[in-house]
């Protein structure tokens, strides 16, 4: 780590008055009705599938909560496979319903 008070080259002060430092990212979800619910929890994170699916199917958890590093753009992208988990699902339950429904439709 670079020390904040001298310039890349190491000499005199770079001009800085303070430096912030932050260190870690924790989760707050104790007490908030997970277990009540029957998602699985381990180590303050939400545990959840390679789709982000918690074990209550249909339930999903992206961000902070869930593994792998606390910034918005992984969020993001948690985001969109979730989004593309959800409307495969929405397709094939879809597809079931006209099929379902087909011999219905087509009656005389």
């Amino acid at each position: 780590m670079q020390s904040l008070d001298k310039d890349p080259q190491g000499n005199g002060n770079s001009g800085s008055r303070y430096s912030f430092i932050r260190v870690g990212v924790t989760t707050n979800i104790e007490g908030i009705g997970l277990e009540k619910a029957g998602i699985k929890t381990e180590k303050s994170k939400v545990v959840v599938d390679d789709f982000y699916q918690t074990s209550v199917p249909g339930i999903f958890a992206i961000g902070d909560i869930v593994h792998g590093p606390a910034l918005a753009h992984v969020a993001s992208a948690e985001g969109i496979i979730c989004v593309e988990k959800l409307q495969t699902w929405m397709f094939i339950r879809w597809i079931m319903e006209i099929f379902r429904l087909a011999p219905i439709l087509t009656r005389k």
